[in-house]
């Protein structure tokens, strides 16, 4: 059901909205894609699903990592 997903990005956040988990997230993906760091605080925060076709989350062993094939029927 797609309208259980909500559409979040860092940018609508202030840092200080997940700051306790930055140390985290930076000790995850911060050596394999530094850029990566604030969403997956963000997604380490809100202990949420990051929906991505980016490969460093997996390196980084994000849990709740969803890619687009976990959405497509056929």
């Amino acid at each position: 059901n797609q309208s259980s997903f909500k559409k979040t990005s860092p940018a609508n956040y202030s840092k200080t909205f997940y700051k306790e988990s930055y140390a985290d997230a930076e000790k995850m993906i911060g050596d394999i894609d530094k850029k990566d760091t604030d969403i997956l605080a963000l997604a380490l925060h809100l202990e949420t699903y990051l929906w991505s076709q980016d490969t460093d989350f997996e390196k980084a062993g994000y849990g709740k990592l969803l890619k687009t094939y976990h959405f497509i029927s056929g």
